[in-house]
């Protein structure tokens, strides 16, 4: 099959990660996005102290220090 002279510069998007703009340049797709070293830290302080508080709290209803 022969190439037109028009489909010499296409390309198809590299990956799940880019999708094709009516433009040409690529655009990222939603969904996974990796998350910095602060935003994990601060997860991870949060989801400590939502577990230290939920086990105070269950503490708490049933009697136990």
């Amino acid at each position: 099959m022969t190439r037109r002279p028009e489909d010499q510069g296409a390309r198809a998007p590299s990956g799940p990660q880019e999708a094709q703009t009516a433009y040409g340049e690529p655009r990222r797709r939603g969904g996974y996005q990796r998350q910095s070293v602060a935003e994990a830290a601060i997860k991870s302080l949060i989801r400590s102290l939502a577990g230290s508080l939920g086990r105070a709290i269950m503490r708490a209803i049933v009697g136990r220090r």
